[in-house]
């Protein structure tokens, strides 16, 4: 009996022990409730204590506001909360506090100062993605008006800001790697971060290839490549540090037009946003032209002994006729008549002559006298020649710089002088230059467009002479019929240059070939004469009068010749046919 008795005790025992589990009672949170709040009045920086239960030892649990601005925790119990009051406009405001999904409103707090004017919102970006250097606009109310009072942060980055509003303020993105940023935007004291902004993967700027890769001033050109901007004016194109007319621009594709540059080839560069990437080189060059022979300048005579010609101010071509006549005709292209501008000057042989362009007169090379004369075009038809220097043996040609000098050449002396500007006398005359000691002998003369003195002497070559008198051959290399190699002008070979007019347009170089019944052009490579290129562009080589495509037009002992200021067309005595004929220049497409 006794035993059985401990066995009911024990078992009465753990049968206590078991109904007195935790889990059969769970804790209930108790209610949030708010008793008081001491000071309730003060300013940004002050602390209070609130009173009541249902707070959270957790400082982060409580979430304390007065006029939605929160309060930061200082100390945290679950019947007292310390805290430090936030900044806050001037008013007085409830308390607010919300702990583990409940809310109480406690007393008011009274501002006594406010910490800003306006609260600072934040509404929205104008993008949420973009890319290092985009500029997006930030709208919200609060901002300051001075830039320098407002801050906006790309996680740990400042960004630049460019503008600002009342309501907006425009900032450019900082460069970031790729990834999400918590935007961080203060104003004075206030700051707010509601915002996100994605920062993209730059695309990488490409530069594939350029057609056409060579041309000059005005070409058009498509650049092929990756991540150009279809805005237009946010892609720049410069070929040698020139910018590029832009004509229409993809994703893959820019349009632009070339600008000016001297002769060679120059990279082109592409910059869109920040990037700036080189492309192929594109090559300036000279235009390809055609050349067509016409013969109706004048339908009169035949006119033997046609020789030396110039352009006179009224647009008239002066031409000199030596043999019997020893006069200066003038031609009139509009009407095709002709005139004796400068009469008869017997035995005088007139060969080459030249307008001066500061004076406007025509000057004349009269080589049977050995004399340089002159006469005034303003003056009407039928003059007398004024003689002004004597003494110059085969006197062949007279030509002007641009400065107004005047250079004389003698065939056999094989010298060209020069007489100072307004100075044009015997007692003026100055050696200017030897040149061809090794030709028979100097025919012709002109300048190009860098000062040099181009210079033709018989059955040997071309020559150019410096302006300081430095004389350097350029082209041809003795007594032959041939042009040579591209970019190789001595392996070319001529007989006699009657005539040398350059093309100031251009710089090509043009002179007639008599003998070989040809008009020949030296154009100046990369390197300007060093890789010069000598080419037939009128006359077969065989002697006749033909009309036509310049590459079998027939001549016959081509002489004189003169080019329009546009350098799109030539005329020239041909000597043996009796006429004056025109060569057409034409760009090809």
């Amino acid at each position: 009996m006794k035993k059985n008795f401990f066995y009911i005790l024990a078992y009465t025992l753990l049968l206590g022990i078991g109904g007195c589990s935790d889990d059969d009672e769970p804790i209930v949170p108790k209610e949030l409730k708010i008793f008081s709040m001491t000071p309730t009045e003060g300013v940004a920086g002050d602390e209070v204590t609130i009173t009541g239960q249902g707070f959270s030892i957790v400082p982060s649990e409580n979430i304390v506001t007065f006029n939605g601005e929160r309060l930061t925790a200082i100390e945290t119990s679950v019947t007292i909360l310390k805290m430090s009051v936030p900044h806050n406009q001037k008013g007085t405001f409830p308390l607010m506090i919300t702990v583990n999904g409940q809310t109480a409103e406690g007393p008011s707090f009274t501002y006594t100062e406010a910490s800003y004017d306006v609260k600072l919102e934040v509404n929205e970006l104008e993008k949420t993605s973009g890319y290092a250097g985009d500029e997006i606009v930030i709208t919200g109310k609060g901002f300051s008006t001075t830039a320098e009072e407002n801050e906006v942060y790309f996680g740990e980055k400042a960004a630049t800001i460019t503008a600002c509003t009342t309501t907006s303020l425009t900032v450019t993105v900082p460069k970031l790697e790729p990834g999400n940023y918590e935007l961080t935007i203060k104003s004075g004291v206030q700051e707010n971060k509601s915002l996100t902004f994605t920062c993209l993967a730059i695309p990488t700027l490409k530069v594939d290839d350029i057609s056409p890769s060579s041309g000059r001033e005005g070409t058009e050109i498509v650049i092929t490549g990756e991540n150009f901007s279809t805005v237009a004016e946010e892609n720049s194109v410069t070929i040698n540090g020139k910018p590029a007319e832009l004509k229409s621009a993809s994703e893959m594709e820019l349009r632009v037009i070339v600008p000016a540059n001297e002769l060679g080839s120059y990279k082109v560069k592409v910059t869109v946003k920040n990037q700036t990437v080189e492309g192929p080189e594109f090559e300036y060059i000279k235009p390809e032209l055609t050349y067509t022979v016409s013969s109706n300048i004048y339908t009169g005579e035949k006119l033997g002994g046609l020789t030396g010609m110039a352009i006179l101010p009224d647009g008239r071509i002066a031409v000199a006729q030596r043999g019997d006549a020893h006069v200066i005709l003038a031609f009139d292209l509009q009407n095709k008549t002709k005139s004796v501008l400068c009469n008869k000057y017997a035995d005088a042989h007139p060969w080459n002559i030249a307008l001066n362009h500061i004076d406007q007169k025509l000057y004349i090379a009269y080589k049977g006298k050995g004399e340089v004369g002159r006469v005034d075009p303003s003056k009407g038809d039928g003059q007398e020649v004024e003689i002004l220097i004597t003494g110059l043996p085969n006197v062949m040609d007279v030509k002007f710089d641009t400065q107004g000098n005047m250079y004389v050449l003698c065939r056999d002396e094989k010298k060209v002088y020069k007489y100072p500007k307004d100075n044009f006398n015997n007692s003026s005359k100055q050696l200017f230059a030897t040149v061809g000691a090794n030709s028979e002998g100097l025919y012709s003369m002109d300048f190009d467009t860098n000062g040099n003195l181009i210079v033709g002497a018989q059955r040997d070559g071309l020559y150019a002479v410096a302006p300081n008198g430095t004389v350097t051959k350029i082209a041809c290399d003795g007594n032959g019929n041939t042009d040579g190699e591209a970019n190789k002008p001595m392996t070319a070979k001529l007989i006699q240059p009657e005539g040398i007019v350059v093309d100031k347009t251009r710089n090509d170089i043009y002179f007639t070939d008599g003998y070989n019944n040809k008009i020949r052009r030296i154009r100046p490579g990369k390197n300007g004469y060093t890789d010069a290129t000598v080419s037939t562009i009128a006359g077969s080589g065989t002697k006749g009068n033909q009309d036509g495509d310049g590459a079998t037009a027939q001549l016959a002992m081509p002489h004189g010749i003169t080019m329009t200021a546009d350098g799109n067309t030539i005329y020239f005595s041909d000597l043996d046919n009796y006429i004056i004929r025109k060569i057409t220049i034409t760009e090809k497409d």
